[in-house]
């Protein structure tokens, strides 16, 4: 009984190191202004890893933290051979009216339903007319 339980305390220490080293995202970075987003998070992979399903969003905050507009999507990647790191980019337009003094964006990723790496990005864009589209501001900054 002493041997199994040594077996199975060893075989539980060998398992924790593989799991703390198994597929992640280990950042976020990402971008935005009054046209768009683009959001770029950064996945390790184990040399054997196959294709993940990456989940990302864009969330657009106002100057009191309410959410103004979110944007999901769910992409497969592919990791590189041999494993390691890999950065993977999106991007997309603000899609809709809004008026914005002050914002901030939250960029969030996660693989294969992992827990979500975040990052945080202020908009320095604002409107000081609240009767402006957001529309109208994007044609402003271009």
């Amino acid at each position: 009984m002493k041997k199994l339980l040594i077996l199975a305390v060893g075989l539980l220490a060998l398992t924790i190191p593989a799991l703390a080293s198994a597929n992640h995202v280990t950042s976020v970075t990402g971008n935005a202004d009054c046209d768009g987003w683009s959001i770029c998070p950064t996945v390790y992979f184990l040399p054997n890893a196959v294709d993940g399903s990456l989940c990302y969003s864009v969330t657009l905050l106002d100057a009191d933290y309410t959410v103004v507009t979110t944007i999901t999507a769910t992409e497969t990647i592919i990791p590189p051979d041999g494993g390691g790191s890999a950065e993977y980019c999106f991007d997309g337009l603000w899609e809709g009216n809004f008026v914005i003094t002050g914002g901030t964006v939250v960029f969030a990723a996660a693989l294969n339903g992992d827990n979500p790496t975040v990052f945080l990005f202020d908009l320095e864009c604002t409107v000081a007319n609240e009767n402006i589209s957001f529309d109208s501001i994007k044609s402003i900054y271009r």
